[in-house]
């Protein structure tokens, strides 16, 4: 979901900017769980910062998509997947630094999400709106870009199974991992 309508907003205002976002909503809901009191303000959370993570993955897939030459494309998108695994280790770390003392415990690691929100500086100040996106957000001022898609456009006859395959497919990933 958050894939979905941070894509489309990425659309709109550019890489950066949404990238930006992203980041400020899943920093933000992770360090606001430390305040969680019951299960379902733990649920409510947890699928914001799963809203943000899923519009990073996707703007950042994107971005990496539009920076990198052609012949170069498939490689880095396959090391930047691939790198989640890093992400991952740094939670358990934290996991069996923070969360595994007693005198600081679970509210605490979730604290600590608030870190990644210091990338937005970074990604303010250094990080430019890729030549692709650029290019085409001229096209659609000059009215000369393809009409966008729309999210129903994905159930279309001739694609209906292609989606549903992938949203399985996808679901279970996330699910099992």
């Amino acid at each position: 979901m958050g894939g979905v309508l941070f894509g489309m907003i990425s659309d709109k205002i550019g890489r950066t900017r949404t990238m930006i976002l992203t980041i400020l909503v899943y920093s933000l809901f992770t360090c606001v769980t430390a305040l969680a009191q019951n299960w379902w303000q733990m649920t409510a959370l947890r699928f914001l910062v799963a809203t943000g993570t899923g519009g990073e993955w996707a703007v950042a897939s994107a971005m990496v998509a539009e920076v990198f030459p052609k012949r170069a494309r498939a490689w880095s998108l396959g090391i930047f997947h691939a790198s989640s695994v890093l992400g991952t280790s740094l939670a358990a770390l934290a996991g069996a630094l923070v969360v595994g003392n007693p005198r600081l415990g679970w509210r605490w690691g979730f604290v600590l999400g608030a870190l990644p929100a210091l990338l937005t500086l970074w990604i303010r100040w250094k990080l430019r709106e890729p030549r692709q996106w650029e290019q085409a957000r001229d096209r659609a001022k000059a009215g000369a870009a393809e009409k966008p898609g729309r999210i129903l456009d994905l159930f279309a006859p001739g694609l209906v199974r292609h989606t549903l395959v992938g949203l399985i497919l996808a679901t279970a990933g996330l699910a099992t991992f």
